[in-house]
């Protein structure tokens, strides 16, 4: 322990704790070749949820939710002539990753120097048969579920970890960090919710969703839910973590359901209580848009509102990427 000279500690390893890490690694590498770099280097990673996910992108997480970007438009690799120091490391987008995964060539446009394909060869990704539909259906233009943006992410992960040289050592604690102090010596000292402590000489929080405390209107709303048996109340959070399952559907009580917003968080939940319940949509020709609802009967009715009254606009149908 005592021949390492720097400690670095990344608080979340979802895509930003995923992208400083890399750039951590090709900074180390490049000032190695210049025989600049400290002799050892120690780089711990940690996340509470799922180290290569992190918690928004999870891959657990209900798969009828979607990103809010396009497959073809996200990436974890820099591209070259990108404005950063070091060196790039060449990867595949999101939508370039799916194609490797079923077995598809790149080509020349996507791949001019072979760079993508050869990391992903090098790096192979574990089975994903539990996600084959959602894989075959990708194109460059869809919005994928963001549980398989977790399974990128995760690759993305094993890819970096493939490309730590000797010298660093990186270890990944599958933990919450819950307090940081300044020590004498400058380093900072964390303390993790399993008990375990780290110090390093600097800190990166590389934070996604944060939790937050009930404003006090939702404090009220909760303790009027709380009076009623009758009534249920799910609190704002991240939408994969709030549970629907004891909302009753219109059948089985004949109650509405109000969701307030009409938000990102309206359409998630929407999702999850209507095709998150078995409905489907399906082709019709003489539905304005195409298609149609197809109900299961589980489905609650649901009252939408806001204080400004006004959804976010609808997506566009996008015919192919910028």
């Amino acid at each position: 322990m005592s021949s390492i000279e720097r400690r670095i500690a990344i608080i979340g390893a979802g895509p930003r704790g995923i992208s400083v890490l890399e750039r951590i690694v090709a900074t180390y590498r490049e000032l190695a070749e210049q025989g600049a770099a400290p002799e050892r280097l120690a780089v711990a990673v940690v996340d509470d949820v799922q180290p290569g996910a992190g918690r928004v992108w999870r891959t657990d997480q209900n798969f009828d939710l979607c990103m809010n970007t396009l497959a073809d438009a996200v990436t974890l690799f820099p591209e070259p002539g990108s404005s950063v120091h070091a060196p790039v490391l060449e990867g595949p987008t999101m939508y370039e990753w799916i194609m490797l995964v079923r077995g598809e060539a790149l080509g020349e446009q996507r791949d001019p120097r072979g760079a993508k394909a050869a990391l992903f060869s090098r790096h192979p990704v574990q089975p994903l048969g539990h996600r084959e539909r959602d894989i075959e259906q990708a194109e460059p233009n869809t919005h994928p579920p963001r549980g398989l943006y977790g399974e990128y992410l995760r690759w993305a992960f094993s890819a970096v970890l493939g490309m730590v040289p000797e010298a660093v050592e990186v270890t990944v604690h599958r933990s919450k960090a819950v307090g940081i102090e300044p020590a004498a010596d400058g380093t900072d000292t964390i303390e993790l919710a399993d008990g375990t402590r780290l110090r390093a000489h600097a800190t990166v929080l590389a934070l996604g969703w944060l939790d937050t405390k009930l404003a006090p209107e939702e404090q009220e709303l909760a303790a009027a839910a709380a009076k009623h048996e009758q009534l249920e109340w799910v609190a704002p959070n991240n939408p994969a973590d709030q549970d629907f399952s004891n909302v009753s559907s219109w059948e089985e009580s004949g109650q509405e359901v109000l969701i307030r917003g009409l938000g990102m968080g309206f359409f998630d939940a929407m999702s999850m209580l209507t095709v998150g319940r078995g409905g489907a949509f399906i082709p019709d020709a003489t539905a304005p848009a195409g298609l149609r609802y197809q109900p299961s009967g589980r489905e609650p009715r649901i009252l939408a509102m806001a204080g400004r009254g006004y959804p976010h606009q609808p997506r566009p149908e996008f015919s192919g990427m910028p």
